[in-house]
């Protein structure tokens, strides 16, 4: 089998019809180039540029994005948990497919959203960059935002399922806490400094049973592993 063939086969045939012509998901290319962007600017120019300059405060960009990500992360909470998982989804065997009923596509759209939503993630390492906060740019936070959009883009594009949407809902409500956690400690007001010592623990907490959640969720959906088994080992990096 030839490339062209290849690609066919893995980019049109196996592809979910129904997102498979949406922005960004037809073609690996287009997101390919907005991570390597990412990763050159990062590693790269951005550095580069601030090299000399005074670090920039974004105290407001700051806020209202951290307000963006808690408003837009409660409304992929509330799409996700109306899309199913509150009427007829259960914890079992929930068969694979690629219905056209009013609740699945509305079901694809809310991942397709949450995917977008990812890459607009990618701008948090800027800010580090601009506030020349260089430190907090980890090994692991670049792999988390990468590998991220990687796989949110093969659960658009292959798998918006209901079996891939629990892990959606986990951890777009772990979201909505971590966002208002970091909302409330940029007012820097000692009063809420003091509470949110005391519950930055729990937060921590929460992030673990996120991550372990993640990954737990898809352990009774044995269509999916049928479908998609060589994802096992990484499906709770997807968001």
């Amino acid at each position: 089998m030839g490339f062209t063939e290849l690609y066919n086969h893995y980019m049109i045939e196996k592809a979910d019809v129904r997102t498979n012509d949406w922005f960004l998901i037809h073609s690996p290319i287009p997101l390919g180039l907005i991570l390597i962007s990412y990763l050159y600017f990062v590693l790269g120019c951005g550095p580069r540029y601030m090299k000399n300059r005074q670090p920039l405060s974004l105290k407001t960009y700051i806020k209202y994005y951290n307000i963006f990500q808690i408003v837009v992360n409660a409304l992929l909470v509330y799409y996700v948990a109306t899309s199913g998982w509150t009427t007829h989804i259960n914890f079992g065997c929930v068969p694979f497919d690629y219905g056209t009923d009013p609740i699945s596509i509305r079901l694809t759209h809310v991942i397709y959203w949450t995917f977008i939503v990812k890459i607009i993630d990618l701008s948090e390492t800027a800010v580090f960059i601009f506030r020349k906060k260089n430190n907090q740019i980890s090994g692991l936070h670049l792999y988390h935002h990468v590998t991220t959009c990687l796989f949110a883009w093969l659960s658009c594009k292959y798998w918006t399922s209901y079996m891939g949407s629990l892990t959606l809902l986990i951890n777009c409500g772990v979201h909505v806490i971590m966002y208002t956690y970091y909302l409330l400690s940029s007012t820097g007001k000692p009063s809420i400094q003091g509470v949110l010592k005391v519950i930055k623990p729990y937060i921590t907490i929460v992030q673990m049973v996120r991550y372990n959640s993640g990954f737990s969720s898809f352990m009774p959906f044995k269509e999916f592993y049928r479908r998609a088994t060589y994802l096992n080992g990484a499906l709770y990096y997807i968001y």
